[in-house]
């Protein structure tokens, strides 16, 4: 959860900062929708069109409102709680971390 708070997960755009990348694109967007945007936490878990099913599941438990901002997520144990669930049901996280 603080690596989330903070942006220290293994997405494009950390992976960049860090040299281990050449780019921050997001693979997903740039291959769906041939769009080439930074993947960053907002855009992982906000906006990606490819974890849309897996965010409207998160909004459906939540509410959009508490859904869609990321400090909303964190101000309960629901919210974070789904949050977990919504990274785990993406298995982005996985990719990286195996």
């Amino acid at each position: 959860l603080i690596q989330i708070r903070s942006g220290h997960i293994p997405i494009n755009a950390y992976l960049k900062r860090f040299k281990k990348r050449d780019n921050d694109y997001c693979d997903n967007c740039l291959t769906n929708t041939n769009r080439i945007l930074p993947e960053t936490v907002n855009h992982y878990i906000l906006d990606c069109p490819t974890y849309n099913t897996e965010r409207d599941e998160l909004k459906r438990k939540l509410g959009r409102a508490n859904a869609v901002d990321l400090e909303r997520l964190f101000k309960t144990e629901k919210g974070t709680r789904e949050l977990l669930n919504f990274l785990d049901a993406t298995k982005r996280l996985k990719q990286a971390l195996g």
